[in-house]
């Protein structure tokens, strides 16, 4: 977790979270990628590790592709940022 405490932890990462939770249904990689203004595919894939790890996304594997969601923890995390990252698109 300290990899998303640090730096990283920005209004446009928790908008990353929110990439994956716009209507809670899983969505694959590169549909995440466009949703995150096509963020490169090695970013994207750091990012998604880090959150994996963090215990706030997951991932389900498929026969064609995994797909990324929220878990509850997750789920809280956009919940509670969310006034922030209003905030922040308001005096950005």
């Amino acid at each position: 977790m300290n990899s998303i405490r640090g730096s990283r932890a920005t209004p446009g990462g928790i908008h990353r979270c929110n990439a994956l939770s716009v209507d809670g249904a899983p969505i694959g990689f590169r549909d995440l990628q466009r949703r995150c203004d096509d963020m490169s595919s090695s970013v994207l894939s750091t990012r998604l590790t880090e959150l994996r790890e963090a215990g706030i996304a997951a991932s389900t594997s498929t026969a064609a592709q995994p797909a990324w969601h929220l878990t509850a923890l997750g789920d809280d995390l956009v919940t509670a940022m969310g006034p922030l990252l209003d905030w922040s698109r308001a005096w950005a």
